[in-house]
Parts: C-alpha cells; sequence; structure tokens
C-alpha cells in the first residue's frame, strides 16, 4: 500500500492524503515574533522538548513531520510505500532536495542519521524507538556498522525493515515535530560520543527545513528565515522570531502592546486576551496531559501503596475546576483521546479525592513521614503550575507526605529527568510535575513512555518501569490495524499503570493560545511543543 498524507490505516494514524504541505494562501513576506521557551538544545539527536524540537524540524526537515493536525505529514519524503503486514516502509524522497548550503540532500544523509540515533555511543533520546528497526540492537558503528533493517535503495529511496509489524511507525518517526534529517558532509567527522557538545547543538548547520537557522543568543531569542531551497511549498513569511520570555505576565503585556504576536496564555489571562479588539484567543483541547512523576527507584516511592495514596490525598476535581479554571479534563491512565468513546478505557480506579483513603493505605505501607527527604524540581514561571505545587504540597502534609520545593531552570530540569540517567540508573529527581506529550494521538506514543527499552536516557520513561507484560502488549498493540483488536490490548495496559499508580495522573489540557489578528493561518496545535511545525503555513496581513 502506498501512504499518501494522512490516510488511516482502519483507525491507525498513517499519513494525510495530500502529498504536498498546502501554504498558508496569505501574502508572502513579512515577519512573526513570538513568545517562546528557552531552547536545552537544537539538536535533534538529543532535544526532549517539543519546543526545541520544532525549532529542529523547521531549519532541517523531516521525512514525516508534524503540523498541528494529528496525522503526520509528509515532509522530505514525497511518497512512503507500506507492505501488507506493516513490517517494511518505503520511504521516496522529494526529487531536488538540498540543503541550504546547496549541497543534495540523499539517501546517504538520511542512513546517516539514523545510524548515529542507534549508536549507542551517542546516548540519543532516539536509540529506544529505534530499536523497533531489524539489526539496529546489535548496531555499535565500530564492529558491527550496518543496521539490517536500513538500506538506500536509490538515492531517493530508503527502505526501513522493522522486527514487529507496526502500523504506527510513521506517528513514532513524526513526533514530537518529526525526526530531522542531518546533514553528513557538515557532521560526518564529529565522533557519535562527542555529538552532544557539538557546537551546532545550539548552532544548527545546514538544513533542508523550510526555514534556515540565523541566530540563538540564549535566554534572548532565536531566528529563523525562509530558506528558499525548500520546496513545496516555501515558506509565506520571511522570518520567525522567537522571543525568550520565560514569565508569562511579561509576554502578555507584549502581546498585547504588539510587540509579539502570538504566545500560549495562562488560564488566569485569557479575559484579557479575549477583551483585546486586536487579539484572538485560540483554544483547542489538546492531545497532552499534566502529570506528576514519582521516582520508582527510590525507597520513599517503591511501594504501590504509597503511590495510590498520593493521588487519593489530590482534590483534583476542585483544583481543575478552580485553579484550571475547567479548561482540561480528569484522566486516571495516560491513555486518553483516540478512539475511547469515553474519553479513556474502562475499568479504571478513579481514584476520587479521599485523604482517609490516603492515610490507611500509607499505614499499610509503614509510612514513616521523617524517614525521607523528597524534593519536588519545579520549574517556575508559569503561575497555574506555581499555584498548583503550593496546594499539592499542603495537601500532601495533610495525609503525612513531606516534601521541598526546589526551583530550576529548564536545562537542569531536563537533565534531571531524562539526560542525566546514566548507567541504568535513573535520573536525579523525587517528584517532578510536569506536562506534554501527545499520548492522546494515538496509544502506541506510550511505548517511549513505558516501554523497557525506553528507559531514560533513551526514550521517556523516566522512572524506569518495567513490567514483561506490558512490553509483549504494546509490542501487540502496534502490531495491529484493527480498532477493536487495539482497544483491548491498550485497556489492559491502562488498568496495569493505573492501578500501580506510575504516575500521578491530573487532567488532559487544552491548549490556549493568543494570537495578534495580523497572522493568518495560525491554529492552536494537539501539542505546544508543535506551535511552529506549522509556521510555514503562516502569513501576516499588515492592516488588521
Amino acid at each position: 500500500m502506498t501512504f499518501l498524507i494522512s490516510r488511516h490505516i482502519e483507525g491507525v494514524g498513517a499519513v494525510a492524503q495530500d502529498a504536498s504541505p498546502a501554504a498558508g494562501g496569505g501574502p508572502l513576506g513579512g515577519e512573526i515574533k513570538m513568545a517562546y521557551a528557552t531552547p536545552a538544545t537544537l539538536n535533534p539527536l538529543f532535544s526532549t522538548a517539543g519546543a526545541d524540537q520544532g525549532v529542529e524540524r523547521q531549519i532541517y526537515g523531516a521525512l514525516v513531520a508534524m503540523t498541528h493536525e494529528i496525522p503526520p505529514q509528509l515532509d522530505l519524503a514525497e511518497s512512503v510505500d507500506v507492505s501488507e503486514d506493516a513490517r517494511e516502509y518505503t520511504f521516496h524522497l522529494r526529487e531536488g532536495l538540498m540543503f541550504n548550503d546547496g549541497v543534495p540532500l540523499t539517501s546517504a544523509d538520511v542512513l546517516f542519521t539514523f545510524h548515529r540515533a542507534i549508536d549507542p555511543r551517542t546516548g540519543s533520546v532516539w536509540r529506544g524507538r529505534f530499536m523497533a528497526i531489524e539489526g539496529a540492537e546489535a548496531y555499535d558503528g565500530e564492529t558491527v556498522t550496518e543496521v539490517t533493517g536500513l538500506q538506500a535503495v536509490d538515492e531517493r529511496t530508503i527502505k526501513m525493515t522493522l522486527i514487529d509489524p507496526d502500523a504506527t511507525w510513521l506517528v513514532t518517526l513524526g513526533d514530537f515535530a518529526g525526526f530531522c534529517i542531518l546533514p553528513q558532509h557538515a557532521f560526518g567527522e564529529i565522533p557519535p560520543d562527542q555529538l552532544q557538545e557539538a557546537d551546532f547543538s545550539l548552532n544548527p548547520g545546514p538544513g533542508a527545513g523550510a526555514f534556515s537557522f540565523d541566530e540563538y543568543l540564549p535566554d534572548q531569542y532565536v531566528s529563523i528565515s525562509r530558506n528558499d531551497n525548500y520546496d513545496p511549498p516555501k515558506a509565506n513569511i520571511d522570518r520567525l522570531f522567537l522571543t525568550i520570555l520565560p514569565q508569562s505576565v511579561t509576554a502578555l503585556s507584549q502581546l498585547q502592546a504588539g510587540e509579539i504576536d502570538v504566545m500560549q496564555v495562562s488560564v488566569p489571562d485569557m479575559g484579557i486576551v479575549q477583551e483585546n479588539p486586536n487579539l484572538t484567543l485560540s483554544i483547542e483541547p489538546s492531545l497532552m496531559m499534566q502529570w506528576m512523576i514519582p521516582n520508582i527507584q527510590r525507597p520513599a516511592f517503591s511501594d504501590k501503596r504509597v503511590r495510590q495514596a498520593l493521588l487519593y490525598a489530590l482534590d483534583r476535581e476542585t483544583m481543575l475546576a478552580e485553579i484550571m479554571q475547567g479548561q482540561g479534563s480528569i484522566l486516571n491512565s495516560p491513555f486518553y483521546g483516540w478512539e475511547w468513546e469515553e474519553g479513556e478505557p474502562e475499568g479504571l480506579n478513579p481514584y476520587p479525592y479521599d485523604p482517609d483513603q490516603a492515610r490507611a493505605l500509607l499505614a499499610e505501607a509503614n509510612w514513616d513521614p521523617d524517614a525521607h527527604d523528597i524534593v519536588m524540581h519545579h520549574l517556575p514561571g508559569n503561575p497555574v503550575n506555581d499555584s498548583l505545587v503550593n496546594i499539592i504540597q499542603q495537601q500532601y502534609a495533610d495525609v503525612g507526605i513531606n516534601f521541598e520545593v526546589v526551583n530550576v531552570d529548564v536545562p537542569d530540569y531536563t537533565n534531571r529527568l531524562i539526560s542525566g540517567a546514566k548507567d541504568g540508573n535513573t535520573g536525579d529527581f523525587d517528584l517532578i510535575l510536569g506536562s506534554g506529550s501527545v499520548m492522546g494521538q494515538d496509544p502506541n506514543v506510550l511505548s517511549r513512555y513505558l516501554g523497557t527499552a525506553s528507559a531514560t536516557p533513551n526514550g521517556f520513561n523516566y522512572a524506569h518501569f518495567s513490567n514483561e507484560r506490558v512490553d509483549e502488549l504494546l509490542i501487540a498493540g502496534r502490531g495491529t490495524t484493527d480498532v477493536a483488536e487495539r482497544k483491548t490490548i491498550y485497556t489492559e495496559i491502562a488498568q496495569i499503570v493505573n492501578d500501580e499508580a506510575l504516575w500521578v495522573y491530573m487532567w488532559r489540557l487544552n491548549s490556549i493560545w493568543g494570537v495578534n489578528k495580523r497572522v493568518q493561518g495560525f491554529v492552536a496545535p494537539g501539542h505546544p511543543g508543535r506551535v511552529i511545525s506549522s509556521a510555514h503555513l503562516w502569513s501576516v496581513v499588515e492592516d488588521q
């Protein structure tokens, strides 16, 4: 079967119907400024945040990419042939692809990038996902220098063979913004174990995406400009200027003054945006959730009863209503959206607010409130999250769970949660509040959060959860296109992780954005990190 973009295989995400992404339809030229988070890296092999990956994909391009649409879109590939058993994927590159330094992009660059991501010396966050490729586990770049499941058929054709059937492989390649293709001629001489600290990690090199990298000044801005070698289609705007504004109050004042055009809006600020005649408030249900991750490898949270107490101790309903102003829906597992008629699978413990039950579980687990020095590492600056942390701290203290809040910046947060994991150990954290992912897109997204092979830093299994039955079910779930069968499989996984209280499940978030009316073609994305993944489709009209 041949996939053109956004067709579904019986409910399993594939690609969309039109092989060429459509331009935004507005006038050419102009600049859009938006509030943005500080990039931890601009190296596609190591980025763990959607915001970083959005910039990277616009610079480098990807075989398949994510935009504001749910299905992945073709980008550098013009079509994909998929075998009936969903084990072989053959990508056909667009004709005339070129990096912005004038060097052609070929299948050799694709293989180079995949090899570097798979090479254990690199330590790429993509490695865990790519273990699905035949021969990837044996590849070490030294004694084994080929991945049998990766073949360059010719300069424009790449064939990938997977170990097991995977009808969701294009979703895997597309997330968060798209697995970027790097230039072998520019980066091929960098040893794998030096790639993370290479200059291009914050100063990107030649790319084949819709934009070219201009400049990144830490804590100030990232600037990218239209790449006229990218086709089709070229970006509408001349430049996208990403202003680093970690404090939402500063960004809001600049949005109101017309100094920036786009920003993610905090719940308490929605009314301010709605009252401004020059702004539009764009709200869509998102694909992401808010959660807390207890490190189950630490003694404090190794007992399932303690983790269940973490859920019973929280008044999630009241927090959602009062702090979040109803902008979301309570979740009891990371499985939601997709084809679930009731929003999430059946048979889950709803963990209602019950502090007495929390105390009883803690007593069963012989909990000693003085035995653990628990720290929550927190990213400050978001008023909603800052309020949530204070409430969570109080409600946990009420049942005898005490923790200290330590504020950290983005690089430290990322290091503690993901990149700092070494030698089979988790990163250095006890309890972390976070949000993200696109779990509502397809249940197989959870493979990189729940699968044993995706333990950090090779994936996003932050607390190194390992369950043989879950691993088996994850393989089975992505190996079939039958929706009813997949529901049965993923419902069982959801029930397991719900009972294990692997995370403190909070709620599915809404995506809320304030946009100047001069900006045309903007759609609130399913994940904030994908917001600039559609920037090549935006345009500006100056007389708004």
